[in-house]
């Protein structure tokens, strides 16, 4: 609140631009429950589209809930394309007008800001004395009107990987309180700080917690950052969830070599799950990743990994996993291209071991995939080309060749996006959390990307670990900027 005035002050960290008014965009991006027709249908979109939002706002502050909300999103986006419009028998009729007005599905159909401001129901409102208050505010960073403990910080970090393909930049958002205190303790001590934490009753069970610390001490090279991970297992025992947190941090961490504790920890979790097909799947792809940079164990892990992979598709498995044999093919193609790349006769033998009929050529310019640690979760991948077009579960097939595998609505994934022949540009890559039935512990997301996927002479592997943690929320990953 502003203590000259009296008025409540609202603090934007990343401010809006104001655009032409006549410009137009295609990028998917909102809130589900806010957004317009045009933007679920994958149209172009301008500044009515706001008029939609807003009438969305309006409609919910005056009957508590969202004009076309539904439990599930899906079902809601098909109500926001599709469904009429329906009012409280007690609403007022100038209300229902103007509401009918600015949820018009048509954008063309809506009204403006202008017709709004002078419609029946806003008669009462003197616009001028609201628009012509006095702004104390300078610069949308200025923040002298706000308590100290009330400001919001945020600690950005940005790692940058380099590529004959080009580049990609990690966004990694931390907003959590605990890692900007253990930020400002000396690195010798953080481990201290941390102990002392770890007694708190607000975190004792809380895996974020473990993750973050984990991570941060990780990150610095500290070998105790592996101490801290290990307490998330001890949180449930013989919780498989908390074994892929783990077993996906350590993957994505590049300062140390864990190939033991991860291959460790994804046995274990196919000796918990073994009727998930993502329990094979996780450990054949840590086998191929393992010895792609071991040759001393390739024949050997190879072996397994292809066993695995054969176990996936000759298993019959509960519906949910429809269609995880197609991740398992092109992962045994990929796998296959090396073999045959391979100098080692006994490991260029071993092609011969995935049967013929699903053998092709793969290769793809870019190939991302995400899993997460939690069954009965729904996350999506999303991907926005560099002509603004979307590749997500509504619009899977872009006009740029971009293919998104099957939605896997009931837990664990995993998702795929794939481009043959990528055009020249930023490729951002957002996960989206649509639902979760047990969110007691939260979403650990492993994002993987390959750069000239199957290409063994030049082909490269990221791998990125995220949470998510609130339904309904978007969070953005990194962009590939290619320029090759």
């Amino acid at each position: 609140m502003d203590r000259d005035t009296g008025h409540v002050k609202l603090k934007v960290e990343s401010p809006a631009d104001v655009v032409d008014m006549e410009a137009r965009t295609s990028t998917f991006c909102g809130t589900p429950e806010y957004m317009s027709p045009e933007i679920l249908k994958g149209e172009e979109y301008g500044p009515s589209t706001d008029i939609w939002s807003l009438g969305t706002v309006l409609y919910e502050a005056l009957t508590g809930l969202p004009p076309f909300y539904a439990e599930d999103v899906q079902s809601m986006y098909m109500k926001i394309i599709e469904a009429e419009l329906q009012f409280p028998k007690d609403m007022d009729e100038d209300c229902k007008d103007l509401l009918s007005k600015m949820l018009a599905k048509s954008p063309k159909d809506r009204i403006d800001m202008a017709g709004i401001k002078a419609h029946p129901f806003f008669s009462r409102i003197n616009w001028d004395s609201i628009s012509n208050i006095s702004q104390t505010k300078k610069t949308y960073d200025e923040s002298n009107y706000f308590d100290e403990s009330c400001r919001i910080r945020t600690l950005q970090e940005q790692r940058i990987y380099v590529s004959d393909f080009g580049t990609i930049t990690l966004y990694s958002p931390f907003t959590s309180s605990l890692l900007f205190v253990l930020s400002d303790v000396p690195e010798e001590k953080r481990y201290e700080a941390y102990s002392k934490l770890k007694t708190s009753e607000d975190y004792s069970v809380n895996p974020s917690m473990y993750i973050e610390v984990g991570l941060l001490l990780l990150s610095h090279n500290s070998p105790l950052g592996l101490r801290v991970l290990s307490n998330i297992v001890e949180i449930e025992l013989e919780n498989p969830q908390m074994l892929r947190t783990v077993g996906y941090i350590l993957m994505s961490n590049t300062s140390a070599d864990y190939s033991d504790q991860i291959l460790r920890i994804f046995k274990k979790v196919l000796k918990i799950r073994p009727e998930e097909p993502q329990s094979y799947r996780d450990l054949a792809l840590n086998f191929i990743r393992i010895g792609l940079k071991n040759p001393s164990k390739q024949r050997k892990y190879f072996q397994k990994a292809i066993k695995l992979y054969n176990k996936i598709l000759e298993k019959a498995w509960d519906i949910r996993f429809t269609q995880i044999e197609v991740i398992a093919i092109s992962e045994l193609n990929r796998l296959r291209n090396h073999l045959l790349h391979s100098e080692n006769l006994q490991v260029h033998s071993l092609a011969s071991h995935i049967d013929k009929r699903i053998t092709f050529s793969i290769h793809m310019d870019i190939r991302v995939v995400i899993q997460w640690d939690t069954d009965l979760s729904d996350i999506e991948l999303h991907v926005v080309e560099p002509n603004d077009e979307v590749c997500y579960v509504f619009n899977n097939k872009t006009s740029n060749g971009g293919l998104l595998s099957k939605d896997f609505t009931r837990g664990y994934g995993p998702e795929e996006y794939i481009i043959r022949n990528a055009t020249r540009g930023v490729y951002q890559l957002f996960c989206y959390l649509r639902s979760a039935q047990n969110n007691r512990y939260g979403n650990t997301i492993l994002v993987s990307i390959w750069l000239n996927y199957g290409n063994p002479t030049n082909e490269k592997e990221y791998f990125i670990v995220r949470r998510l943690e609130q339904l309904n929320t978007y969070q953005q990953i990194c962009e590939l900027h290619a320029t090759n």
